[in-house]
């Protein structure tokens, strides 16, 4: 029977402190999966060495292999793994975290769609799968439409012109209106999320009043009272 029995986590930083103080007993990040096996003899097995950080790092990790060797009942060391691995955030560079659609509507004119780029980098020395996502009536082009979202992957180095769209032809009833919504990114290989402010701004021809209500109260007969309202 072959076992993973522990596993020591050392820290790369403090290489010359005493040998007591260098070994810093943490929560492992790497798994053996499976971490418990029985080889016959000439057979051979593949292990998966799994490894997840929510943080980026430098991980240092020993694993310890154990086993039961014929009818000796207690286990003896049979191999020593040193895990070294470099965990990196995926790091995505935009051309501007806030995109403002400004829109003005003279009498007569027709509503259309208006369209913002936003340059997109992959900055970090790995491949990049993100997604982009927005709510109506934001949205994303492509080559035929507009969609809610949209994934994207990226090598190191490549960039990437995203179009984020504002659909104004919903305003029929002509009122004009500020819009605030979010495009957010999320990476499938990492749970990190970037986020870039939307807004829009539709300027109609329109008119506010102080008060939609003018109340008189009583007033007496053949008389005239008057109250001013700004327009």
């Amino acid at each position: 029977e072959l076992e993973k029995t522990s596993r020591d986590l050392l820290d790369p930083t403090a290489k010359h402190q005493p040998h007591s103080q260098t070994e810093v007993m943490k929560k492992p990040l790497f798994e053996m999966i499976p971490d418990k096996l029985v080889l016959e003899p000439y057979q051979s097995q593949t292990i998966t060495l799994k490894g997840f950080s929510p943080n980026p790092q430098v991980v240092n990790e020993r694993l310890l292999c154990h086993a039961l060797i014929g009818k000796n009942p207690h286990k003896e060391r049979i191999m020593t793994v040193d895990v070294h691995a470099q965990f990196i955030s995926p790091l995505l560079e935009f051309s501007t975290l806030n995109v403002t659609f400004s829109v003005h509507q003279p009498c007569g004119s027709k509503l259309t769609q208006h369209k913002e780029v936003v340059h997109v980098k992959n900055v970090s020395p790995l491949p990049v799968t993100a997604l982009f996502s927005c709510t109506h009536p934001f949205s994303l082009a492509t080559d035929k439409s507009s969609i809610p979202q949209m994934e994207l992957r990226l090598l190191e180095g490549e960039e990437f012109d995203i179009t984020v769209c504002y659909d104004a032809t919903y305003c029929i009833d002509k009122c004009s209106r500020v819009e605030e919504s979010q495009l957010t990114v999320s990476y499938k290989e990492h749970p990190h999320k970037d986020k870039i402010s939307l807004r829009s701004e539709v300027h109609f021809p329109n008119l506010s009043f102080e008060t939609m209500e003018v109340d008189f109260g009583c007033i007496l007969n053949d008389t005239e009272t008057t109250k001013q309202l700004t327009m």
